[in-house]
């Protein structure tokens, strides 16, 4: 099996070069990310901030979580799938240490 990070950078048609932040993440994926950020933060304690601000800070932390940096620590975090691990187990696994991971970063 491989790992998270060996997935990611696999090419899938063409390699793709990286963006001008220096990421290889899919600019698709990254702005379904964004999206999906924003309706959550929407429905959080910030949803009292102006929508454009809700949005600048989802597009930010979409672009924190796409990093090659926080790929990087999450894949090395999660490692392949544990013996017996279902997808739905690993995909919560993987959310939460994403989760711990951007806590981090952005609560410095």
């Amino acid at each position: 099996m491989i790992s998270l990070k060996e997935f990611l950078k696999k090419p899938t048609e063409a390699p793709k070069e990286p963006d001008q932040q220096g990421n290889h993440f899919p600019v698709e994926q990254r702005r379904e990310l964004t999206n999906s950020m924003s309706q959550a933060i929407s429905r959080t304690s910030l949803s009292h901030l102006p929508g454009d601000k809700v949005g600048a800070f989802s597009d930010q932390v979409a672009e924190l979580a796409t990093s090659d940096e926080v790929m990087d620590e999450l894949s090395d975090a999660l490692g392949t799938p544990k013996s017996g691990e279902t997808e739905d187990e690993f995909v919560a696994r993987a959310k939460a240490t994403m989760t711990a991971i951007l806590n981090r970063k952005l609560s410095k």
